[in-house]
C-alpha cells in the first residue's frame, strides 16, 4: 500500500512511502522486491506530467 502525508511526516513538504501491509506478522528476515513507478499528472498542460 501507498502511505500519502500530504502536509508532511515532521517535514514541509508532501511525503510518500511504499508499505507492506500486515509486516508485524511476516517471519524474521522476510523480504520482497518491488518495482514501481509514479506519475504526476497536470491535467491542463499535459507537457507536464511526469513519470519515475
Amino acid at each position: 500500500r501507498i502511505l500519502i502525508f500530504p502536509k508532511g511526516n515532521n517535514v514541509d513538504h508532501l511525503s510518500l512511502y511504499l508499505d507492506v501491509a500486515d509486516s508485524a506478522t511476516l517471519p524474521y528476515g522476510w523480504s520482497r522486491y518491488a518495482q514501481f513507478s509514479l506519475a504526476v499528472i497536470n491535467q491542463i498542460h499535459n507537457k507536464y506530467s511526469i513519470r519515475k
